[in-house]
């Protein structure tokens, strides 16, 4: 079997208590692969993020197993940041995943690490692929399932999603005409099985552990001008901001999820493979040592 070089890309904006967990564990479940690394980019963080990865996976830094970056971002832009992140990873890297700061890679029942499954997933496709874990589009799955809910640290980790290094920039990565969160994972990943006939791998649900957060601590880090942090947490709108699942309720109080989803429409219907043909990923992140 081929050992592929595996990079697994996080960008993180002031969600370091989430970081606390999920990166050390990351790291930690996936060292037994040897040709594998963790791109962590601070997007704009304001509570101390690099301070405390340099002060606690400094030997890691060192081995470079870990790889830091900054950029100075006033709030949070998702696509863009991880775009970003993404570009961040070695141009060696054969395949690049996308890891969300409340995500942990995760086991296979087997006891099969993220890094030695995506090695074994890509090395037996030849075909355009991408691997992806269970999302909201799985509720039979999962939600409604419950011994699965009963575990209480799966639910969706739709954010999980890896390709081909070479096949996410020529896809130009996550759409950056989308603003904020909703539909914004949804569109790079149906973009690739509509607009590219990719063969999605789904991973199978013990790969889809992560910490759930209210939307609130979702939304309230994002541009000012598309969502109000303070009205969430109005009387009207607390019910909202306290859920763990953002539905189509959120329209009332977030806009830019309807906006979100008339671009995924828009993409979807037209077939548009690349809608960022030129500018993408636009910045020039900091290595931290």
């Amino acid at each position: 079997m081929a050992n592929l070089k595996i990079s697994f890309f996080t960008s993180c904006g002031n969600r370091l208590e989430h970081l606390k967990r999920t990166l050390p564990e990351n790291i930690e479940s996936n060292m037994s692969y040897d040709n594998c690394d963790h791109v962590v980019l601070d997007y704009g963080s304001t509570d101390d993020m690099i301070e405390w990865v340099k002060a606690n996976l400094q030997d890691h830094l060192d081995t470079e197993r870990l790889k830091l970056y900054s950029y100075p971002a006033k709030f949070f832009w998702h696509n863009h940041a991880k775009n970003l992140a993404a570009k961040c990873t070695d141009d060696s890297s054969d395949i690049i995943c996308s890891i969300d700061a409340d995500n942990f890679t995760g086991e296979s029942k087997e006891g099969e690490n993220l890094a030695e499954y995506l090695n074994s997933i890509f090395s037996k496709e030849e075909g355009d692929i991408f691997v992806r874990a269970c999302g909201w589009d799985h509720e039979k799955d999962l939600w409604g399932n419950q011994e699965f809910k009963r575990k209480g640290d799966y639910y969706s980790a739709s954010g999980k999603m890896a390709f081909r290094r070479k096949d996410f920039f020529k896809m130009r990565g996550f759409n950056e005409f989308m603003r904020g969160h909703y539909y914004d994972e949804e569109e790079l990943w149906r973009r690739a099985m509509e607009c590219w006939e990719f063969k999605r791998v789904q991973l199978p649900e013990e790969f889809s552990k992560f910490i759930n957060h209210s939307n609130y601590l979702r939304l309230n880090n994002l541009d000012p001008d598309i969502i109000d942090s303070d009205k969430l947490l109005e009387k009207e709108n607390i019910q909202f901001a306290l859920e763990t699942v953002m539905d189509d309720t959120a329209k009332e109080v977030y806009p830019q999820a309807e906006k979100n989803k008339e671009i995924l429409t828009y993409i979807l219907g037209d077939k548009i493979r690349v809608p960022n043909p030129k500018y993408w990923a636009k910045g020039k992140p900091e290595r931290i040592l």
